[in-house]
């Protein structure tokens, strides 16, 4: 469903989301064995984006670790949130009530 949403309507928060799940994805597939914790595999994986320069997407990742983490979630699900609250905080902000609380 998140999938199709064409990317010129998106928020900055949604494609950054989407791009650091699919690379979290790609390194889990090129590093896939049964002794690897996906979560673990983030914060490595984040680090070297951060030493490449990518800063934005590194903290996307460490975010998406800290998020699974303490919500015992996947990354999916983490990626599903993010989206759906950027959209929230991007309505509330266009209909003049940039200071509510996005949940």
């Amino acid at each position: 469903m998140l999938e199709h949403i064409p990317l010129d309507h998106a928020t900055l928060s949604e494609v950054l989301a989407r791009v650091a799940y699919r690379i979290a994805q790609r390194e889990y597939r090129q590093q896939y064995s049964d002794t690897i914790n996906r979560e673990r595999l983030l914060l490595p994986l984040s680090d070297r984006l951060d030493k490449q320069g990518f800063r934005a997407l590194a903290l996307w990742l460490s975010a998406c670790a800290f998020y699974c983490r303490r919500e015992r979630c996947l990354i999916i699900h983490w990626r599903d949130t993010v989206i759906v609250r950027a959209r929230r905080a991007q309505h509330y902000r266009r209909t003049g009530m940039p200071w509510r609380r996005v949940t």
